[in-house]
């Protein structure tokens, strides 16, 4: 049996996930590794053009190296620094270098 959702209910749904997810762009936790997508999308011409198609390490402002793959990327980079302390990034051209989009056609059922 497929359940039909209320219009007013779910507009209240997902009005409480936008608060949701409003207060959570004011913690530390949500906001981690802003500074390291922005180093990355303001050089990443220039990062392309050194390290296309390798798995960057980004801590700061700084590419702490260049990898073949993310495992290798963060396997390599756990021997020096502190998980969750450096971000890996696909090192390619264009937004979609930093941008997922996740479409979903989920049917609730009871």
């Amino acid at each position: 049996m497929v359940t039909v959702f209320d219009p007013v209910s779910d507009c209240e749904l997902r009005q409480k996930a936008m608060d949701l997810l409003r207060e959570m762009s004011e913690t530390e936790e949500f906001t981690m590794f802003n500074e390291e997508l922005k180093f990355f999308i303001a050089n990443q011409e220039e990062l392309v053009r050194k390290y296309k198609g390798k798995t960057l390490v980004i801590k700061g402002a700084c590419v702490l190296g260049a990898y073949s793959s993310a495992l290798e990327a963060y396997s390599q980079t756990l021997k020096t620094h502190k998980a969750g302390s450096f971000m890996l990034q696909p090192c390619t051209a264009g937004a979609n270098a930093y941008t997922v989009t996740i479409n979903s056609n989920n049917i609730m059922m009871r």
